[in-house]
């Protein structure tokens, strides 16, 4: 199995997380839950919890066909749309199917990066809707240092991968 293949995999896995998720806990969910809260954790806004799932279903899906549209456009975009280190030496016909895979595969593992974030982010969400008082915790604050620590060696990997030619 190629990466390609494991990050689909993985994405796939990610959604059906995301959905055993919202099916265990949607329903014991009060008809109006809090939608955003401040830094402290306190509740701020609220809305219908079927708005709630509307929008985070949408999220979910524009991620995932953004992660899809990006790994499937990489191999057909004209190489003067791709920006990177050293693109003439990276995009020579030797080494340019390697390349685009290497893109395409960032693609994936960022949207699966953010999509576990948000997924994450849900849940802690749905949770703190099931308290009589909704609050969240700090957990928040470690989603976000997790999803920037991944993106920064994701990019870093990408950076090294691509480094100035010998």
């Amino acid at each position: 199995m190629n990466r390609t293949h494991g990050l689909l995999i993985l994405l796939g896995v990610l959604v059906l997380a995301a959905a055993g998720d919202l099916l265990w806990l949607y329903p014991a969910l009060p008809e109006q839950v809090a939608t955003k809260f401040n830094s402290d954790g306190v509740a701020k806004a609220w809305g219908t919890k079927a708005g709630f799932l509307a929008v985070q279903i949408l999220a979910m899906l524009l991620l995932i066909g953004l992660a899809l549209a990006g790994r499937f456009l990489v191999p057909r975009l004209p190489g003067n749309l791709i920006n990177m280190p050293h693109r003439s030496y990276w995009l020579a016909p030797e080494r340019e199917q390697f390349t685009r895979r290497r893109i395409g595969e960032l693609v994936l593992a960022l949207c699966a990066a953010q999509l576990a974030f948000l997924i994450a982010l849900t849940h802690l969400t749905l949770r703190a809707n099931l308290q009589p008082s909704p609050r969240l915790g700090n957990e928040p604050f470690w989603l976000v240092g997790g999803l920037l620590g991944i993106t920064a060696l994701l990019i870093g990997r990408f950076y090294w991968t691509f480094r100035r030619p010998r």
